[in-house]
């Protein structure tokens, strides 16, 4: 009986050890580099967002500037 049981054990410690090394790990891995990937991609990004704002505030400056009227030719 004794020796059933140590057997089990090793049977369920052997599938415990393949399902960490074969499904686990890599998952984790994976996650890791994309995580690493989408913050290189909003490093990338954030120089040119800052930009953007900083036009997007000029363009809203200069159009504060005055109303718009609208102008008819006479003849």
């Amino acid at each position: 009986m004794a020796l059933f049981r140590i057997l089990l054990l090793a049977f369920l410690f052997s599938g415990v050890f393949k399902f960490v090394t074969r499904i686990l790990i890599p998952i984790l891995k994976m996650r890791s580099s994309i995580k690493a990937q989408v913050k290189a991609q909003a490093q990338a990004q954030a120089p040119t967002n800052a930009t953007k704002n900083q036009a997007t505030t000029s363009q809203q400056k200069s159009s504060n500037a005055g109303e718009y009227i609208d102008f008819e030719e006479i003849k």
